[in-house]
């Protein structure tokens, strides 16, 4: 079964007949007796996991969700991944926009997206140029949106355009069979081709009471035409009906619920002869020309949904994901806002890869984990820590040798940064107030001090978390305390640990500098990665190398050196990996030349 990603377990609600049990994967599973071990079946579903799921409540495909099968249906299942990519040429733009979509995927972070336009196969489109290239655009195309509302605009707009006015159906119009139609054969997704119309609609107002003992009426209309429709095999046999024109220009992609009743309404009005229930009464109704005419769409533009599984040379894409209807997706500025989620990456992989050849952009959103980056200059500092509250000031040392060798003689681990920092920040201060650190222990997230001041002894216990933040809650360790006092002094150093803040050593004879990079870290977020990258990438040229680089609690921090000058600075980021504020470290002062040339290095990562 290919296209699988689009495959729904939830019940069809939409059609007036429904078929089997209303939900496909379960009469699919049924159909093909995978479950009985004698049938000697086999079911092998072909899709694309990042494409959009269908159009349900859920936010991933069942067909290709292995613990979905097992859950519900009991069946086991092997998984493969082909990579090798067929639609596109090798050295595709659109290939290449598409790869980075799925890495988000990889990654979990959606936090940079962006279509480039080159002059090969991705093209940016202005309102004034977009007819002239629509025209021009070769081989089939196809328009993609995601609302309906905007689809059916477009399709008014180009049929303005093509027509010289807004005029009814014509010989050529490219429709779209918007629901399963029995009589003709017809399936919702389906595109055909107006062979021929009638000018003159069937017209009947129907009336109805409706809940309150109100009277409702409606007008429906109907046209005969000759319908081309094209499957996979190429056209079918022409098919000739009557079309509803009530949801033709209808914005919705359903009928209201009065249109609907009304078309039962005017059937009965029609065979009052027939009594309702009666198996006379349903397979006349069944076969109704009228109650069972074609739901059709203009076909030039459609939602991202409907385009699904196909594939056109062409592809137009208007970029109206999670806009408000008043927004003019030709000219507004697009924000991220709605954006940065797997729905939207999902939605925009499927329908920039409908196009095999070339694609076309309107007004396509851009943002990257730097939009967001502001950098504070030394004497900012006080007044942000001031407005939020925060302590009045961080201050660093450097980690001298005889630190590093009492860290390495009490066992604590060298491979966290964060408990390292830790440890420094409370060994720093003990030196400060004459305590010492006798020992110290951990155990999975927990970890104990043990402190000594005289002949006063205190422990305290406190806690890691899975984000290597840690827990603002420090308990007394009884049983190696026999002084409150010295108890409540440790218990403040460790509250407030983050307001000291060490500077490692590099010398040889000392604890080794991380790697530039820590690639567990780069695995788990990848922005850190390409934040390395980019930076490195900038450097260039500056004589500016960097360091140290210390992963820290939703910041990172770079040591950056040269001719013997150095800063630090950290870099703060966010849980969706956007990067924020840029703090240089002010004890030691920093070189105020190296400073300048980063703050032109970093805003340039933003301006890009």
């Amino acid at each position: 079964v290919d296209e699988s990603s689009m495959i729904s377990d939830d019940l069809s609600e939409g059609e007036f007949f429904q078929f089997g049990s209303g939900k496909l994967m379960s009469d699919l599973i049924e159909f093909t007796r995978i479950q009985h071990s004698l049938s000697g079946n086999k079911l092998i579903f072909v899709g694309d996991p990042a494409q959009l799921a269908p159009p349900t409540n859920s936010n991933y495909s069942p067909a290709l969700s292995a613990t979905y099968l097992l859950e519900k249906f009991g069946l086991t299942t092997d998984s493969f991944t082909m990579s090798q990519v067929i639609r596109q040429e090798a050295g595709s733009g659109i290939l290449s926009a598409a790869e980075r979509i799925r890495t988000s995927f990889d990654g979990g972070y959606f936090n940079h997206f962006a279509i480039t336009p080159n002059p090969q196969d991705i093209h940016a489109v202005v309102q004034g140029d977009f007819y002239q290239m629509y025209d021009t655009a070769p081989g089939r195309k196809i328009v993609i949106t995601y609302t309906n509302q905007t689809a059916h605009q477009i399709n008014m707009d180009i049929r303005r355009h093509k027509h010289g006015g807004d005029y009814p159906v014509r010989v050529g119009d490219v429709m779209l069979v918007g629901q399963n139609n029995h009589l003709t054969g017809l399936f919702n997704g389906e595109f055909g081709i107006v062979n021929r119309c009638e000018e003159n609609l069937v017209s009947r107002e129907v009336a109805f009471k409706v809940a309150g003992g109100a009277t409702a009426r409606v007008l429906l209309k109907w046209r005969k035409i000759d319908l081309a429709a094209q499957d996979s095999n190429g056209f079918k046999p022409l098919v000739d009906t009557y079309m509803l024109e009530n949801y033709l220009y209808s914005k919705a992609n359903t009928l209201k619920p009065e249109e609907q009743q009304a078309l039962y309404v005017d059937f009965k009005n029609r065979h009052q002869h027939l009594k309702p229930g009666s198996i006379e009464f349903k397979e006349a109704l069944r076969n109704d020309p009228f109650f069972n005419a074609l739901r059709l769409k203009y076909g030039f533009a459609v939602t991202c949904h409907k385009a699904q599984g196909g594939e056109w040379d062409s592809a137009f894409v208007f970029w109206d994901y999670g806009r408000p209807a008043n927004f003019d997706v030709w000219k507004e500025k697009q924000e991220k806002t709605g954006r940065n989620n797997a729905d939207f990456y999902r939605w925009a992989y499927t329908a920039i890869t409908r196009a095999s050849g070339n694609l076309y952009c309107i007004n396509s959103p851009s943002f990257t984990p730097y939009d967001h980056l502001v950098f504070l200059s030394p004497g900012a500092i006080p007044g942000v820590q001031h407005l939020n509250g925060a302590s009045p000031s961080v201050f660093t040392f450097e980690a001298g040798q005889e630190m590093m060798d009492n860290m390495l003689r009490l066992g604590v681990p060298q491979h966290s940064a964060a408990i390292r920092n830790h440890f420094l920040s409370i060994l720093y201060q003990c030196r400060l107030a004459n305590i010492e650190i006798t020992a110290w222990k951990q155990s999975g997230y927990e970890f104990i001090y043990f402190f000594q001041q005289g002949d006063k002894t205190a422990s305290v216990k406190g806690w890691i978390k899975a984000n290597n933040s840690f827990s603002p809650t420090y308990q007394k360790n009884p049983g190696s305390t026999n002084s409150d006092e010295l108890v409540a002094v440790v218990q403040r150093m460790c509250q407030e640990h983050n307001r000291f803040q060490a500077i490692l050593p590099q010398q040889e004879d000392c604890i080794p500098a991380q790697p530039a990079l820590d690639w567990s870290v780069a695995k788990q977020k990848p922005f850190l990665h390409h934040l390395y990258l980019d930076l490195q990438d900038a450097l260039n040229g500056h004589r500016i190398s960097i360091g140290l680089l210390e992963h820290l609690n939703y910041r990172d921090r770079y040591t950056f050196e040269r001719s013997g000058e150095k800063v630090v600075l950290d870099i703060e980021y966010d849980g969706q990996g956007f990067f924020g504020r840029v703090v240089p470290l002010i004890n030691p002062t920093p070189s105020a030349l190296l400073l300048s040339d980063l703050e032109t290095i970093f805003l340039s990562l933003k301006n890009r």
